[in-house]
């Protein structure tokens, strides 16, 4: 996601910016946030491309289209995000 807002395909998401700057769930306090930019982030993820079987450090793309899935459904609900 962060060499695809690089190129300027993605905006700079709340998971990005929380990641790379340890706020909010990835804190030292791993404080639960709430995804307040669903569809910035189904369009970011979207661009991702996964590889066809499981790969240390990789994102396969059946679960790719899983989250991207449950974004969509859950759009309109609070969605919370945090570190386990």
């Amino acid at each position: 996601m962060l060499d695809n807002w690089n190129k300027g395909k993605s905006k700079y998401i709340q998971i990005l910016k929380e990641w790379n700057e340890g706020i909010g769930f990835y804190d030292n306090q791993e404080v639960p946030s709430i995804l307040l930019d669903v569809s910035d982030t189904i369009d970011a993820i979207q661009l991702i491309h996964g590889v066809e079987s499981m790969e240390f450090g990789k994102l396969v793309q059946t679960d790719i289209q899983l989250i991207v899935d449950f974004l969509i459904k859950n759009q309109h609900h609070t969605i919370k995000i945090w570190k386990e």
